[in-house]
């Protein structure tokens, strides 16, 4: 990379190594703010804050996904056959309609990338999406598994049946029926026959 380039990424702020040395404080507190370029027997380091870093290499990343991406759902819009193995082949089973969709969803969230917080995950749950929607679309069971809905059974309570009287005395056991403040029930009874209790 010529010097010249690497100025302008990394900022006016350039230092040598002895500097460094001297002064580490002082260069860190710069670096917090903008990138510092330390130079060292003609090499050049950069300086920066770690998560600065990993942004851009996520960035990096995302990037060249993305540039893969499109230009995959460009050729399949145009009718080109895609190799087998290739990792976005997948993209294939949508129409030219959807692929053209899924361009303007990437490109969307792509262009948001430096300017909000949170752009880089958002573009890779869009394209997480597509992907699914493509498992799903090959597959007829997966496809019925993401539409069925489950039926829910509501359980019945059975504290409902008791008496409220009995809910409500702390004198008596909650479930006998031979408390004197709560009245028998057939239900919990089982010393009653169809709501009678059975006489000697």
């Amino acid at each position: 990379m010529p010097i010249e380039t690497s100025t302008n990424v990394y900022g006016d702020e350039i230092v040598n190594a002895t500097e460094l040395n001297r002064q580490p404080g002082l260069i860190l507190d710069i670096a917090l703010e903008r990138p510092v370029t330390i130079t060292r027997n003609d090499r050049y380091f950069a300086l920066l804050p770690r998560e600065q870093m990993a942004f851009w290499v996520k960035a990096t990343t995302i990037s060249k996904t993305v540039f893969e991406l499109i230009n995959i759902a460009y050729r399949l819009r145009l009718g080109e056959q895609i190799d087998p193995n290739h990792p976005y082949e997948w993209l294939k089973v949508f129409d030219a309609e959807e692929l053209s969709q899924l361009i303007a969803e990437v490109e969307t969230e792509f262009r948001q990338i430096g300017l909000e917080t949170g752009a880089i995950d958002r573009l890779d749950a869009v394209i997480h999406e597509w992907y699914e929607s493509a498992l799903a679309n090959s597959s007829p069971e997966l496809a019925i598994a993401f539409t069925d809905e489950v039926d829910e059974v509501l359980l019945t309570q059975l504290v409902s049946c008791l008496p409220s009287a009995c809910l409500l005395s702390p004198l008596s056991p909650l479930l006998s029926p031979l408390s004197l403040s709560c009245p028998p029930s057939p239900l919990l009874s089982p010393l009653s026959v169809n709501g009678e209790g059975v006489r000697g």
